[in-house]
């Protein structure tokens, strides 16, 4: 019994050791050749089953959290033209008349990098 304590100690240190190393590369590596066999993120991507969820999971927070967001904007709607325009029952090809144009129109004219529509 005491052999299969220790054959499962070591497993857990290598399984760990392994984890460990795949956060370090993961970080360092670009994931975009991934398709190409031999290539390390390749490798990375036929191991990732042995990486627990919870790990994968922190990654993708913290890949989250370096995004920009693009909240910080404010728009004016004018509920009465788009009221008048839908009783009228036209359709907005412009983008000026219903409430979701207007908004689009005016986020779309304050960042040229369309930044705010991630």
């Amino acid at each position: 019994m005491k052999k299969n304590e220790e054959v499962i100690k070591l497993r857990c240190k290598l399984l760990i050791s392994l984890v460990k190393a795949w956060l370090v590369v993961s970080k360092i590596s670009d994931l975009s050749d991934k398709e190409t066999p031999g290539t390390l993120s390749h490798l990375q991507f036929q191991m990732k089953f042995l990486v627990p969820p919870t790990v994968l999971g922190k990654l993708v927070d913290e890949a989250v959290e370096k995004l920009g967001t693009g909240y910080a904007r404010e728009v004016s709607v004018s509920r009465r033209k788009a009221m008048y325009f839908a009783e009228e029952g036209k359709v907005d090809h412009e983008g000026k008349y219903t409430m979701f144009g207007q908004i689009i129109k005016q986020l779309a004219s304050q960042d040229s990098t369309k930044s705010n529509f991630r």
